[in-house]
């Protein structure tokens, strides 16, 4: 479910004006009146995908004379990563989203806006609770450099064609990597550059604890996967 706020022009909305959505199985969490001209709505989004009618009724005093009554103004659609439209935020949001099909090719979203810059990762959907996000295939940080822009990845499973990880999964000022790795351990310094990320040597470990935003979480060393 997602959380938003809409906000409409017209004309003669009045504090009293109701506000409905037809079919609707989200919540109206508040309707906010700004002026005769101007409202905003904060809904919560349901489980049904589809276009609603949202209509303001003044209840017999004065019309509306909103353009926007009958209209198809709000879409719900479901973010369960079976395609660029529907593209979910990450494997393990499109798991706990209740979309999983099991491991397998989704398409995902991580900065969550338009869904033009949506890609295709694979997603392991059942080792330790499932929701990885598959992103290396060598654990020695074996890479090819495209344009001094994007790391061009080789993922694992049955994906075969490289991809490139969005940047958006890295490129954040609040991103703290904790890279375990053996004391003789080198790593090329453009992946610093382009991913712009602290990696500290630590001594060797067989799981190694990553804080991304907030959220702890642990780096697969054999999996060669992260989960988000």
């Amino acid at each position: 479910t997602t959380t938003g706020t809409l906000n409409f022009a017209g004309s003669n909305f009045l504090p009293t004006s109701i506000v409905t959505i037809p079919g609707f199985d989200g919540t109206i969490n508040s309707t906010t009146i700004l002026s005769p001209t101007n409202f905003t709505l904060n809904v919560t989004s349901g489980t049904t995908a589809a276009n609603y009618d949202i209509v303001v009724s003044n209840g017999g005093v004065l019309n509306t004379e909103w353009s926007g009554n009958g209209a198809n103004l709000l879409l719900i659609s479901d973010k369960d990563g079976t395609s660029q439209a529907n593209a979910g935020e990450t494997c393990k949001g499109i798991l706990d989203d209740g979309y999983s099909t099991g491991d397998g090719t989704y398409w995902i979203n991580p900065d969550g806006g338009g869904t033009s810059n949506a890609f295709q990762v694979y997603c392991d959907m059942t080792t330790s609770g499932g929701g990885w996000t598959k992103i290396e295939y060598s654990a020695d940080f074996t890479h090819e450099n495209h344009n001094n822009a994007d790391v061009r990845i080789a993922l694992a499973g049955n994906i075969h064609t490289p991809v490139y990880i969005l940047r958006a999964l890295f490129d954040r000022d609040e991103l703290e990597i904790y890279q375990s790795m053996a004391s003789n351990a080198s790593i090329p310094l453009d992946i610093l550059d382009m991913l712009k990320v602290d990696i500290r040597l630590q001594n060797a470990l067989a799981k190694n604890p990553i804080l991304i935003k907030g959220y702890e979480t642990v780096l697969d060393y054999d999996k060669k996967a992260v989960q988000f």
